[in-house]
């Protein structure tokens, strides 16, 4: 009996001693946040560790006053301001990545456009919720995603005619944070044991 009670001893340490290395690893991860603005020809690419990318500028004919993003705990938001063309128009991409963001909830969008706008979202390149308008001013929420990776884009397609015209907008996607795996893992070897001590007081 005491044999089967070493071994098993052995088996809840083991299980226990990984859960914390599990842990340590998530809890060392680093996201990459990457934010990137194309008009087909120019494209210009922010990367950075830290939780928040930005960027301010021109894109071929186009004018950013302020593009960026965030992603801290359990959102992702894209926000520009102020977005212009020049007399000639087109179609300027802006798209928000993080490595590192899973368990979608839920997608909203809301801004003002002087064109058209299209966000789509994308987890590990599918796409997961999609929205167009072309209305002066928009919003909308669409709620239960569906995602099973961990890199998120949220992507916007401005388009703009003729004429010099603005677009602002804030996407945001929410992330439902489930319990990690390896803290039941750690909970399994606690109650191991315990259980454990508790046969040998026995």
């Amino acid at each position: 009996m005491k044999k089967y009670l070493s071994i098993a001893r052995q088996l809840t340490i083991a299980l226990f001693v990984m859960s914390i290395l599990v842990l340590g690893a998530q809890s060392s991860a680093q996201a990459a946040l990457t934010l990137k603005l194309s008009d087909g020809v120019n494209t210009q690419t922010v990367t950075d560790t830290d939780d928040d990318v930005y960027f301010n500028g021109a894109i071929g004919n186009w004018m950013m006053n302020f593009s960026g993003g965030v992603s801290v705990d359990n959102i992702m938001d894209l926000v520009s301001l102020n977005v212009s063309s020049s007399a000639t128009g087109g179609t300027l991409t802006v798209t928000l990545t993080d490595t590192d963001f899973s368990n979608l909830s839920a997608f909203h969008v809301g801004g003002t456009t002087g064109g058209s706008v299209t966000f789509n979202v994308y987890n590990d390149s599918t796409l997961v919720a999609t929205y167009s308008s072309s209305n002066p001013s928009f919003s909308t929420d669409i709620a239960s995603l569906t995602s099973t990776g961990s890199v998120t884009s949220i992507e916007a397609v401005i388009t703009h005619g003729a004429g010099v015209v603005l677009s602002s907008f804030d996407a945001n996607v929410t992330s439902a944070v489930p319990v990690p795996a390896a803290f039941w893992l750690l909970g399994s070897g606690l109650m191991g044991l315990v259980g454990i001590r508790r046969r040998v007081a026995k």
